[in-house]
């Protein structure tokens, strides 16, 4: 990607978005509740970090 710090950057916004969804919440369809949404940006973080590549060393 662009630094050194993508897969923090990544975790960072992925934090974010469930503070957001804590305070404000996240409409939904009403099979999905809140504790849900939650669970799913929980469960996307890591996988989403994963996927973010390392910088190569110069």
């Amino acid at each position: 990607m662009f630094t050194t710090l993508d897969k923090a950057l990544v975790a960072l916004v992925m934090a974010l978005l469930a503070i957001l969804n804590q305070a404000f919440g996240i409409v939904t369809p009403s099979f999905l509740t809140e504790g849900n949404v939650t669970a799913i940006i929980a469960a996307i973080t890591p996988l989403l970090v994963y996927v973010v590549p390392n910088k190569p060393k110069a």
